[in-house]
Protein backbone atom coordinates (compact mmCIF):
# COMPACT_ATOMS: atom_id res chain seq x y z
CA UNK A 1 0.00 0.00 0.00
CA UNK A 2 1.17 3.40 -1.04
CA UNK A 3 1.65 6.61 1.83
CA UNK A 4 -1.23 8.03 -0.67
CA UNK A 5 -3.51 5.08 -0.06
CA UNK A 6 -3.30 5.04 3.65
CA UNK A 7 -3.59 8.40 4.05
CA UNK A 8 -6.82 8.29 2.11
CA UNK A 9 -8.16 5.21 3.78
CA UNK A 10 -7.46 7.21 7.20
CA UNK A 11 -9.45 9.71 6.03
CA UNK A 12 -12.52 7.09 5.50
CA UNK A 13 -11.69 5.92 8.95
CA UNK A 14 -11.92 9.48 10.67
CA UNK A 15 -15.15 10.22 8.59
CA UNK A 16 -16.48 7.08 10.16
CA UNK A 17 -15.32 7.63 13.41
CA UNK A 18 -17.24 11.32 13.07
CA UNK A 19 -20.24 10.18 11.79
CA UNK A 20 -20.63 7.30 14.72
CA UNK A 21 -20.00 10.25 17.15
CA UNK A 22 -22.42 12.20 15.69
CA UNK A 23 -25.24 10.12 15.19
CA UNK A 24 -25.03 8.76 18.72
CA UNK A 25 -25.08 12.34 20.18
CA UNK A 26 -27.67 13.02 18.53
CA UNK A 27 -29.33 9.28 19.22
CA UNK A 28 -32.40 10.86 20.98
CA UNK A 29 -33.71 13.36 18.35
CA UNK A 30 -34.83 10.92 15.72
CA UNK A 31 -38.10 9.83 15.91
CA UNK A 32 -37.46 6.33 13.82
CA UNK A 33 -34.54 4.10 12.96
CA UNK A 34 -34.99 5.14 9.57
CA UNK A 35 -34.67 8.87 9.31
CA UNK A 36 -31.52 7.99 11.85
CA UNK A 37 -29.94 5.57 9.29
CA UNK A 38 -30.56 8.69 6.45
CA UNK A 39 -28.85 10.74 8.38
CA UNK A 40 -25.95 8.38 8.99
CA UNK A 41 -25.29 7.69 5.48
CA UNK A 42 -25.86 11.15 3.98
CA UNK A 43 -23.78 12.19 6.78
CA UNK A 44 -21.12 9.94 5.81
CA UNK A 45 -21.54 10.30 1.71
CA UNK A 46 -21.16 14.23 2.47
CA UNK A 47 -18.12 14.00 4.20
CA UNK A 48 -16.88 11.52 1.72
CA UNK A 49 -18.02 14.28 -1.06
CA UNK A 50 -15.77 16.27 0.85
CA UNK A 51 -12.86 14.73 0.71
CA UNK A 52 -13.03 14.08 -3.33
CA UNK A 53 -13.38 17.48 -3.59
CA UNK A 54 -10.43 18.31 -1.45
CA UNK A 55 -11.93 20.05 1.62
CA UNK A 56 -11.00 17.71 4.24
CA UNK A 57 -7.40 17.14 3.58
CA UNK A 58 -5.26 19.65 1.35
CA UNK A 59 -3.10 16.75 -0.14
CA UNK A 60 -6.25 14.85 -1.72
CA UNK A 61 -8.61 15.64 -4.35
CA UNK A 62 -9.57 13.26 -6.40
CA UNK A 63 -11.03 12.94 -10.11
CA UNK A 64 -13.74 10.52 -10.31
CA UNK A 65 -14.24 8.80 -13.36
CA UNK A 66 -16.34 6.66 -15.35
CA UNK A 67 -14.63 4.80 -16.55
CA UNK A 68 -16.66 3.07 -19.18
CA UNK A 69 -17.39 6.43 -20.97
CA UNK A 70 -14.02 8.64 -19.63
CA UNK A 71 -16.16 11.04 -18.37
CA UNK A 72 -14.70 12.78 -15.14
CA UNK A 73 -17.99 12.95 -13.11
CA UNK A 74 -16.61 15.56 -11.08
CA UNK A 75 -15.24 18.14 -13.41
CA UNK A 76 -16.50 21.72 -12.92
CA UNK A 77 -18.52 20.78 -9.95
CA UNK A 78 -18.31 19.88 -6.81
CA UNK A 79 -20.19 16.40 -5.32
CA UNK A 80 -20.87 17.65 -1.86
CA UNK A 81 -22.99 20.47 -3.15
CA UNK A 82 -25.12 18.27 -4.87
CA UNK A 83 -25.93 15.76 -1.81
CA UNK A 84 -28.84 17.74 -0.08
CA UNK A 85 -30.81 17.71 -4.17
CA UNK A 86 -30.51 14.23 -4.17
CA UNK A 87 -30.21 12.44 -0.88
CA UNK A 88 -32.31 12.12 1.77
CA UNK A 89 -31.28 13.95 5.52
CA UNK A 90 -32.95 14.57 8.66
CA UNK A 91 -34.04 18.08 9.85
CA UNK A 92 -32.39 17.74 13.62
Amino acid sequence: MTKEQEVFLKELSDIQNFVVNVILSKEEEFNDTQSMLNEATYETIYKCMELFDGYRNNDIKCEIKNINSGNILNEKMELHNQCETFLKYSNI
